[in-house]
């Protein structure tokens, strides 16, 4: 027994713990919580199924870019679509086109015509994506 002495210095006595089946339910909550967050970071940020880059690119006359890139994607039997996009040297966005890439091997070279408003710098592959 505590005196009432002991009670007034200490304070009244601690709340008693949550049972284990109330802290069993909330550990299977933050762990599927966890599992949730990490494949939703997965998905989001890993490895895209499809990405392009380019090879090569040259100015064909004055307002158009012949653009060489490459596609890699994991599903080689779908369609996808890339966004070009040609960039001058202050960064301005000057040109940008669609592409359709046709089902296929895994990794495939499109060569397409980019129309330019002003001189280009650099040529990107800004996008990739399946459907289209």
């Amino acid at each position: 027994m505590s005196s009432p002495r002991a009670a007034a210095r200490y304070g009244r006595r601690a709340r008693p713990m949550p049972s284990r089946p109330v802290l069993a339910v909330l550990a299977a909550l933050v762990v599927a919580a966890s599992v949730g967050l990490a494949y939703l970071g997965y998905r989001n940020l890993g490895d895209p199924p499809i990405q392009g880059h380019v090879l090569t690119w040259t100015a064909t006359d004055a307002g158009r870019l012949s653009v060489r890139f490459a596609v890699q994607r994991d599903h080689p039997d779908r369609a996808a679509e890339c966004v070009l996009r040609a960039r001058s040297r202050d960064g301005a966005e000057v040109g940008r086109v669609r592409v359709a890439v046709p089902p296929g091997g895994r990794d495939v070279a499109v060569t397409a015509d980019l129309p330019v408003s002003r001189a280009a710098v650099i040529a990107e592959v800004f996008s990739c994506a399946y459907g289209g």
